[in-house]
């Protein structure tokens, strides 16, 4: 396995502990200096549960949630413009029970 310098660095313990926690510095770790369990236990929780979630990628996502509401919203007024058309279909079938009656 080579490591990069950084990684020299970390592992003996150059590195102070809140730069081990950077997410993007976290993604260059090998998956064998990994399971180091000394360097595994200087990350931080929330940097081993979801690296990519601390870079801001998490708001990314709440905005396309905002923007599919949106689109709901929309189509609600579709199925509303709907109502209105079988709302005029059901007076055409009055109008027609008004015609038998008149050929009776």
């Amino acid at each position: 396995m080579i490591l990069s310098y950084r990684w020299v660095l970390a592992l003996s313990g150059e590195i102070p502990a809140k730069a081990r926690r950077i997410p993007a510095l976290w993604r260059e770790i090998p998956a064998e200096a990994r399971r180091i369990p000394a360097l595994w236990r200087e990350i931080s929780a929330e940097a081993r549960r979801n690296p990519v979630a601390l870079e801001g990628n998490t708001r990314g996502s709440k905005e396309n949630t905002r923007a599919l509401e949106g689109n709901t919203r929309e189509s609600k007024k579709n199925t509303r413009a709907l109502e209105g058309n079988t709302r005029g279909s059901k007076k055409n079938t009055s109008g027609s029970k008004e015609n038998t009656r008149a050929l009776e």
